[in-house]
């Protein structure tokens, strides 16, 4: 598995989510829940295309009902994920038909109503409602004006989306910076092996005494409040946020959690990438990004922000 993530990541042109399935459907079998979903998520995690949509909806399928069991098992409400695991397999079927249909099989099925239901948004599907989940990343006007918001960054310590090792917030009221808050977070004894040191510096003598999510979590859900919340590339913090809240049984993860890589290629386009040194470039030019410190990367993502809502 690490080693066909390793030639994914090198080459998207490399990505086989067959196989990815199918080591999801071993540990469904083996009722090792917990392990598929941190299987799937951190494949996802990854940000990698879809080269067939049907592999990538069977995924989000099997994600939804391993989160499910993995609730239910804890004797807590899974009510949210039978709904999503539904939802996607409504998903599929409208799907399989589509792909019917482009083989020239009569369906029956209107040509409008396949593609309501198989356009594809950045993880390659639409949701309920017409919105991509890229779309989805996008706040409305509303939200994208509000006058206090959270810029959250986390750093991991290897593909796992439960081994976090510093999490940094920015609170921003009026375009100011008004609050701060970082740390780093010791990951769980069987996700504490660190891959990614040489990007962030991080590694097991800095988190040897760092606090568990578990010991932070109340402190964040404080910190957040009911403000909006975002990261760039958010794809990646809220499965690393969702991953924890699963891992230690908490429920801290924003119901608004808005992405400013995907804002800024609807608001700034024509940049040669929408990395977040680039981005922050065109927007604050003035501000010294120490790029993978979490607090550094928070602080820049909040500058975009405040740039994006003046030109909005």
């Amino acid at each position: 598995m690490n080693a066909m993530i390793d030639a994914a990541v090198r080459n998207p042109g490399n990505v086989m989510e067959y196989y990815v399935i199918q080591v999801a459907i071993i540990q469904h079998k083996m009722k090792s829940y917990k392990d598929e979903v941190l299987t799937v998520q951190n494949w996802l995690s990854l940000g990698l295309p879809a080269p067939r949509v049907d592999y990538r909806i069977d995924l989000q399928k099997r994600l939804a009902k391993a989160q499910e069991l993995v609730v239910k098992s804890e004797g807590r409400d899974s009510s949210e994920y039978h709904e999503e695991w539904k939802r996607l397999v409504e998903v599929a079927k409208v799907n399989k038909v589509a792909r019917t249909s482009d083989s020239s099989v009569s369906t029956g099925c209107s040509k409008a109503h396949l593609e309501r239901g198989n356009r594809l948004g950045s993880s390659g599907y639409q949701l309920a409602g017409g919105r991509s989940r890229a779309s989805l990343l996008v706040p409305n006007n509303e939200d994208l004006k509000a006058s206090s918001f959270v810029a959250v960054d986390f750093e991991t310590a290897n593909k796992s989306a439960v081994s976090a090792c510093q999490i940094a917030m920015v609170l921003v009221s009026e375009g100011k910076v008004v609050d701060r808050y970082s740390t780093y977070l010791k990951p769980p004894s069987d996700y504490d092996y660190f891959e990614f040191s040489h990007l962030h510096g991080i590694g097991v003598k800095e988190v040897l005494h760092a606090p568990t999510w578990s010991d932070v979590s109340a402190v964040i859900s404080q910190f957040v409040g009911g403000a909006p919340v975002w990261a760039h590339n958010s794809s990646f913090d809220s499965r690393v946020w969702r991953g924890l809240d699963e891992y230690y049984g908490t429920r801290t993860l924003p119901s608004r959690f808005y992405c400013s890589y995907q804002t800024s290629k609807k608001i700034i386009p024509g940049l040669e990438n929408y990395r977040l040194p680039t981005v922050l470039r065109r927007c604050d030019p003035t501000y010294h990004l120490n790029h993978h410190r979490a607090d550094s990367d928070a602080e820049a993502c909040a500058r975009i922000v405040c740039a994006l809502q003046r030109l909005a």
